[in-house]
């Protein structure tokens, strides 16, 4: 598997602070998720936010507005390491 830093995907630190800070656990985001069509397990959040599972790009787009935020605040992190 090909990595970026040791890191599986590179939104996975970002994707937890911003769960966390409104206030959605795990298991709701995965449940807003399935509402999208992205069946996703409560493991497999952890593992990406963990930075230890790779992220379809389809997941990415259904974290984002599961979560009512932009993609680029997803890549925040990589954006500040390459600035």
């Amino acid at each position: 598997m090909r990595k970026y830093n040791d890191k599986a995907n590179v939104i996975g630190n970002i994707l937890r602070e911003v769960r966390v800070n409104k206030k959605c656990s795990q298991t709701q985001l995965c449940k807003k998720l399935e509402l999208l069509g992205i069946v996703m397990t409560k493991e497999d959040l952890s593992k990406i936010e963990s930075n230890k599972k790779i992220v379809k790009d389809f997941e990415v787009w259904g974290i984002a507005k599961a979560l009512q935020i932009s993609l680029d605040k997803l890549f925040d992190e990589i954006e500040k390491e390459v600035a």
